[in-house]
């Protein structure tokens, strides 16, 4: 028993003196420990408040499809007779509890003392007491039997419409309004359908326009429905769902990408800052090793030390993380409402589960990081040396080859968004590669221009070549985020340029007339009145909206046909062509020439040859434009008109007119107009804006701890520079020229794969997610603009380590040297 106490007790010998080593090395240099600590609260803070965030959006975005708002299964009239209540009971008494009756009336509402009406608006009642209460489904409505009979609207709708009562077509008035949080389209107003019907308002007069399906209906359940139902009922996909390309999947797309492109930023930071922690490990690890002391024992110190670090930083990034979160939750939830109108409720927060994420990250991290060191260890003492390094770099070409070759065959066969991010990721992989392989290239290019009287300059282009190999993960971390913020600003600018040349192309009339009733009176001399009708149809049981286009040559030019389109207006004038979307051409794969079949509200069946494909930016609906003969019959009550006029006392006919002929009717100028939608348009991309400044701003963090970490080995070489008569303002801005050199090389590299990335987000994921495209338009002054801004606030976060350099002439440093 005495023989085996020393002989374990010297088992552990080593680990311990590993162990106290790594605790004297945090002692004498703890800025390295405290900058590595600083960036996993950062990577860990940043990981917790995005999964918060696509958390809350996503249980939350569902509010504006709610399955009673937009159901994907509704049971209809297939005609013949209407929906009753006697159909409806039946169905609910057979089992069918997921079915809530409502009728949808689109026909004019009016205030009741001004006898005007708001246009644009819709009315929704649905059976309440049918519909599955959850509490985040929508909290603020309860059981209407609970309350007096009210009414619902979006704040905004609301603030329009508060203190005057609405009547329907029957002079029957609505129930009081009640403002609701902003679950609600702005468009529609929503009651329960027990307040809706009343003496004059009958289900004679307003059938049940449909039983919606308000729970996921699988397949046994949809043929024992079919099964049950009487032969005027018919079980069909609501047409107020469109089958691809809706503004929640391509929100939701974004919540993951965003949630996927920070994690990436996130290990990148603590990849990056635990790999120099360990480079400066790796002098003391080998007088260890030559000690005696093995592999296995530092390894496991040196893990344990960096699992220590690491779950302590991402345990306090996660509280800092959390905190964050619910003290910006207001703006956010505000950003939700102007924005995406929807809304932003922080969910209770499971520590225990942020906390196992978290700590699993930094876990695999660490364990993946300590195994380089140690290999480099293990070749250190076999005598592989720096003249080994080829194998890495021919690792390198096979590993950019390959990446490139997976970008190209992606891009090529991506069919679906999903397919478009991954072809995305592998080509920023690629650009990564290329980078790092050329960058060395670049600046031994670069040396050979600088005149042999500058050894100063040759020496800082040979400290910028090192400094790149050294800080490879902060160089790429800089260039994807270059990269994103070339691609996000000129697709941006591609789509602001578009949308304008298509607003002037669109908006040609000097006014638009939105009015309650039809316009029966005709204008005075010198204005000219255009009707668009508008409805809608099914085709391959998508909805369509259909849109009339006047038989009159500005209307028809304003149309912006794709070239390889041809139509012949003549034929288009009697009915039998039409012109249809992008959205529509790309969903179903249509295109010139092609019979183009639906079917009309009332039941018709039209089927117009396509004469061609025109632009409709922004929309995520399928529209067509046809002759208003064809579906004159099926119009929906919405009465819209251009307006054309002659000289200025035309204008004055115009007005006077306008108040006897369409009271109550709304005058839009058509310049205001454009301007209101470009305003639209800037504040929508505000988020953009935002996230790529903080995209930069997570970079040159990672890239002031690299070199702040590798400033301490740089020490000796500044007191020989400062010994030799250097003063120490030169050095720093040699320094701070190093710096600069990698960001301007990493950015003129940048620049190719951002307009690439530009490209794919515009012909990849936005024509498989929102079914449409636009031209590519390259500002050269706005591409510099974004590189010289990204230069710059790199230039000022690196500022900080370069003004804390140490010029000082210390002797005791050349030891190295």
């Amino acid at each position: 028993m005495a023989s085996w106490l020393p002989n374990k007790a010297a088992q552990w010998q080593p680990f311990r003196l590993t162990m106290l080593t790594c605790v004297a090395l945090n002692r004498k240099h703890p800025w390295t420990s405290i900058l590595v600590f600083v960036a996993i609260v950062i990577a860990s803070s940043g990981l917790v408040m995005v999964h918060l965030i696509n958390q809350g959006a996503s249980e939350q975005w569902p509010d504006n499809n709610a399955a009673w708002i937009a159901p994907k299964w509704t049971v209809e009239s297939s005609g013949k007779l209407p929906l009753t209540r006697e159909d409806y009971a039946h169905l609910r008494r057979a089992g069918f509890h997921e079915l809530a009756a409502f009728v949808h009336y689109t026909g004019p509402l009016y205030f009741e003392h001004t006898g005007s009406t708001p246009s644009g608006l819709s009315l929704l009642a649905v059976d309440t007491a049918a519909l599955p209460w959850k509490p985040a489904s929508f909290p603020v409505f309860s059981p209407l039997s609970e309350k007096s009979a009210r009414i619902w609207a979006h704040p905004q709708t609301a603030r329009l419409i508060e203190e005057q009562s609405l009547l329907t077509d029957d002079a029957a008035p609505l129930p009081v309004l009640e403002v609701s949080a902003a679950s609600l389209p702005k468009h529609m107003l929503v009651m329960d359908i027990a307040d809706f019907f009343t003496a004059s308002r009958t289900t004679e007069k307003y059938p049940l326009t449909g039983l919606a399906v308000t729970s996921s209906l699988p397949e046994s359940r949809q043929r024992a429905l079919r099964n049950l139902l009487p032969t005027h009922l018919q079980l069909k996909r609501s047409s107020t769902i469109e089958s691809g390309g809706t503004l929640g999947d391509s929100f939701k797309l974004s919540l993951w990408a965003l949630g996927v492109l920070m994690m990436v930023v996130c290990m990148f930071i603590v990849v990056n800052a635990l790999h120099l922690m360990l480079r400066f490990r790796l002098y003391t690890l080998l007088k260890l090793r030559q000690l005696g002391i093995g592999v296995t024992t530092l390894s496991t110190s040196v893990t344990l030390e960096m699992l220590f670090l690491g779950l302590t930083a991402s345990s306090v990034g996660m509280v800092l993380g959390i905190l964050l979160t619910q003290q910006l939750a207001p703006g956010i939830n505000q950003t939700f409402t102007n924005v995406l109108e929807t809304k932003f409720i922080l969910l209770p927060i499971n520590p225990w589960q942020l906390m196992s994420i978290t700590w699993a990250a930094t876990a695999l991290v660490i364990t993946a990081i300590t195994y380089v060191p140690i290999r480099q260890l293990q070749r250190n003492l076999t005598g592989r040396g720096p003249g080994r390094q080829r194998p890495a770099d021919r690792w390198l070409k096979g590993a950019t080859v390959l990446l490139c070759s997976s970008a190209l065959l992606t891009t090529i066969l991506a069919k679906s968004p999903a397919w478009a991010l991954i072809s995305i990721a592998l080509t920023l992989l690629a650009g990564t590669g290329v980078m790092l392989l050329f960058m060395p290239h670049l600046l031994k290019l670069c040396a050979q221009f600088i005149p042999a009287g500058w050894p100063l300059a040759h020496w800082s282009i040979a400290s910028t070549l090192q400094l790149s190999k050294q800080t490879r993960l902060a160089v790429c971390a800089f260039f994807i985020a270059l990269t994103a913020n070339i691609g996000m600003t000129v697709m941006v600018d591609s789509f602001r340029q578009a949308t304008d040349s298509w607003l002037q192309a669109r908006i040609i009339a000097p006014f638009y007339l939105a009015a309650p009733l039809p316009v029966t009176e005709p204008p005075p001399a010198g204005i000219s009145l255009f009707e668009r009708l508008q409805a809608s149809a099914i085709h391959r049981g998508h909805s369509v909206e259909l849109r009339s286009l006047p038989a009159d040559s500005r209307f028809q030019s304003s149309v912006q046909i794709e070239p390889d389109g041809g139509v012949d207006w003549p034929r288009f004038d009697t009915g039998e062509q039409a012109v249809i979307n992008q959205q529509l051409a790309f969903r179903f794969h249509l295109s010139a020439g092609d019979s183009l079949p639906m079917q009309l509200n009332d039941g018709t069946h039209i089927s117009p040859v396509i004469g061609g494909i025109y632009v409709d930016y922004g929309n995520p609906n399928s529209q067509v434009l046809l002759n208003a003969r064809l579906i004159e019959s099926s119009r929906d009550p919405v009465y819209r008109y251009a307006i054309w006029y002659g000289t200025p006392a035309t204008l004055n006919d115009l007005t006077e007119w306008l108040n006897h002929a369409a009271p109550g009717g709304e005058l839009f100028d058509s310049e205001a107009l454009r301007k209101l939608s470009m305003e639209e348009f800037e504040r929508t991309f505000v988020v953009t804006n935002h996230l790529n400044i903080i995209t930069l701003a997570v970079a040159g963090l990672s890239f002031m701890i690299s070199v702040a970490l590798l400033g301490q080995q740089t020490s000796a070489q500044l007191s020989l520079l400062r010994s030799l008569g250097v003063s120490t303002l030169k050095l720093r801005l040699s320094v701070l020229i190093q710096y600069g050199t990698l960001c301007l090389f990493a950015a003129l590299m940048a620049m190719p794969f951002g307009l690439l990335l530009c490209w794919l987000l515009i012909n990849k994921v936005n024509r498989y997610a929102f079914h449409w495209i636009y031209p590519v338009s390259v500002d050269s002054a706005l591409l510099m603009q974004a590189i010289l801004t990204s230069i710059g606030i790199m230039l000022m976060v690196l500022c900080i380590p370069a003004a804390r350099l140490n010029g000082r002439l210390d002797l005791r440093n050349t030891r190295v040297l």
